[in-house]
């Protein structure tokens, strides 16, 4: 490939960014596969997971799950960027 050729998946990735579709789909990819990341037990008592501007959300059904993870937060976010191999969390809010 010469310099000016792209490969689809480039083409496809800068579509979205230029669309500011990236967050979505990540936020996508997060929802579905929460359990995988989180395990059964956070996963069932997780009642929504959103991801804006690098802050994910999680709104908890257990107020002791909320507060046990609100000493694990920094855990969470390295766990979640570690499984997508990139930094997109920098905070976690907890509700």
């Amino acid at each position: 490939m010469d310099h000016n050729t792209k490969s689809i998946g480039e083409l496809i990735n800068a579509y979205f960014n230029k669309r500011g579709l990236t967050e979505k789909i990540e936020e996508v990819d997060l929802n579905e596969n929460w359990e995988k990341l989180v395990g059964p037990m956070i996963a069932k008592h997780t009642q929504s997971v959103g991801l804006k501007d690098k802050v994910l959300t999680l709104k908890l059904r257990s107020a002791a799950l909320r507060h046990t993870l609100s000493f694990s937060k920094a855990e969470l976010m390295e766990k979640v960027n570690t499984a997508v191999g990139k930094e997109i969390v920098q905070e976690v809010v907890l509700t």
